[in-house]
């Protein structure tokens, strides 16, 4: 559906209240996070069903126990 707005629906037919500016542009934006959200899920996914589960890993200077500080 933001496909829709953002470029193929009605083209320049709206504007910001304020600055005239047209909801193309803001729409299209928000597709296209919104598809780069969904293909990263799909790759978040891959990697847990495939076991390679993200994991932090530990600084070359982190000695267990110590403590950080000054």
């Amino acid at each position: 559906m933001m496909w829709h707005a953002g470029g193929l629906g009605h083209p320049g037919s709206q504007g910001t209240m304020d600055l005239r500016l047209p909801l193309q542009w803001f729409y299209s934006v928000a597709a296209v996070g919104a598809t780069v959200a969904a293909v990263l899920a799909v790759v978040r996914l891959v990697h847990l069903w495939q076991g390679r589960a993200a994991a932090p890993e530990p600084l070359e200077d982190d000695v267990p126990g110590a403590a950080h500080g000054s």
